[in-house]
């Protein structure tokens, strides 16, 4: 999370919701003493990632800073469901396995949905630190059915929100490249064109002749953006009932937010 005592704000970073970009924006005016990235050892918790902690625990545990976020003005992105949750599958594949799904046979990968789907279902509370991409939004939004944070916004409307944070800093906020975006290779199914391929864009990254809009298009030919709907197609109708049952408090948030979307736009 990013905290601003100077202005007054707080962003609250929800997993597989466009934080990372958002703080790569604002963490200039960060003030908390709080780590905003990694896992880290807590003397109570264990091993907590920071960069995503829920509201529950956060006022059992940090509770200046979430008195701090009571207080101030709050802000978080929210993101479908369903697409949230093929995402975070893709990231936690990279991270804890380093293996990218979309070289993955769908058998593997509706195992690897079977396996976090059984895990959400017998858990006893929040998600470990390798699986916190997979906690329900609303643990980041409200507690004790009350809602927490002041602006909730749809990640794709992430402009209005870095431009609602602009106004509380008196600054007109740039945003770059998304960062940590799950993006895939466009030659992922086809391995040894995606080797080669692999060979030539890591040369061409790591030059240093080559102009950066030349990088920037070897970026994109390269790689394309997450289709969720793709592994949707694919899976077996009790997984998506799960993620659906799983994640029903977390749907209508998110249709929440694509009407203040809507009334925010108007306004501007």
């Amino acid at each position: 999370m990013i905290i601003s005592d100077t202005y007054g704000f707080a962003f609250v970073h929800i997993p597989k919701c466009g934080g990372s970009t958002v703080k790569h924006v604002i963490s200039s005016y960060n003030e908390t003493d709080l780590p905003i990235v990694g896992i880290h050892e807590h003397p109570a918790l264990g091993r907590l990632d920071y960069a995503h902690i829920p509201l529950e625990v956060l006022r059992e545990h940090f509770a200046k800073e979430f008195s701090k976020i009571e207080q101030y003005k709050a802000f978080a992105l929210v993101r479908d469901p369903r697409e949230r949750f093929f995402s975070a599958l893709s990231q936690n594949q990279r991270m804890f396995s380093g293996t990218d799904i979309t070289t993955m046979a769908s058998r593997d990968v509706i195992r690897q949905c079977e396996k976090v789907c059984n895990y959400l279902q017998t858990l006893n509370g929040f998600c470990d630190p390798e699986r916190i991409h997979f906690e329900k939004q609303s643990r980041y939004l409200d507690l004790d059915d009350k809602r927490v944070v002041d602006v909730v916004l749809p990640l794709h409307r992430l402009d209005l929100l870095v431009a609602g944070i602009g106004d509380s800093v008196h600054r007109k906020l740039k945003i770059g490249a998304p960062v940590n975006q799950t993006r895939i290779k466009r030659f992922g199914l086809r391995k040894s064109l995606a080797d080669k391929n692999d060979k030539i864009y890591v040369k061409i990254r790591r030059s240093k002749i080559i102009p950066l809009f030349i990088k920037k298009i070897a970026t994109n030919i390269m790689y394309t953006e997450f289709d969720h709907k793709i592994y949707i197609n694919e899976m077996p109708t009790e997984i998506i009932s799960f993620i659906d049952q799983y994640y029903k408090e977390d749907a209508v948030i998110y249709q929440n937010a694509l009407q203040t979307q809507e009334r925010w736009t108007l306004q501007a």
